[in-house]
């Protein structure tokens, strides 16, 4: 009877280390990197010169992540420099036809992700109607209808393996006319996943 109870604790503790050796499998150890990029769809904005949006923050969250709570597991990504050294802010109309720019990025878990949150606290449209360079251009504030941008997509990086995600801040299709309330414009954010790359 003896050699019967210990057979079965011995074929438990096989059966454990295993599930736990395949979870360990499945959730991945170690770190890697992630870098987000942003570009714009080419578009043809008469009479506008620039629109700039101002990004307060940018924020990662795991597979798991089911929305109900917030920031479970989420991890925020540090701004880039070169966006820094603008106060947060990058004109979109600068990163058409291909052009890209390192919006934030950070060394994270290996793992698997399902989205990323973009935080904008402005974005304000710069138009020059009459074409004189002589006559000062007009800023208008965009109306925005959230600050929080979420943009989902799934990606798993593994350890020592870095992630470039390309997404895709269409201008064109986010700015449109407020034909109620206040301001002249409101922003109805569209940004697409383009591509990731692992590396």
């Amino acid at each position: 009877m003896r050699t019967l109870k210990l057979s079965g604790i011995i074929l438990l503790a096989l059966g454990l280390s295993l599930i736990l050796s395949c979870s360990s499998d499945i959730t991945g150890t170690g770190n890697g990197s992630l870098q987000v990029y942003i570009t714009d769809a080419p578009i043809d904005f008469t009479g506008v010169s620039a629109v700039n949006v101002t990004f307060s923050g940018i924020v990662l969250y795991p597979e798991d992540d089911d929305g109900a709570g917030e920031e479970a597991g989420s991890m925020d990504l540090d701004i880039s420099p070169a966006i820094l050294a603008h106060e947060g802010t990058i004109n979109l109309l600068d990163y058409q036809d291909g052009a890209v720019i390192l919006v934030g990025g950070a060394d994270i878990p290996a793992g698997t992700y399902s989205r990323i949150r973009l935080l904008v606290s402005e974005v304000t449209l710069v138009e020059d109607d009459d074409g004189d360079p002589e006559t000062p251009e007009v800023v208008e504030p965009v109306k925005l209808s959230s600050g929080k941008i979420d943009i989902h997509f799934g990606f798993t990086l593994g350890d020592g393996e870095e992630a470039d995600v390309i997404l895709d801040f269409d201008a064109a299709e986010s700015v449109h006319i407020n034909e109620t309330g206040n301001g002249k414009y409101i922003l109805r954010p569209v940004v697409n996943h383009i591509s990731t790359t692992i590396l």
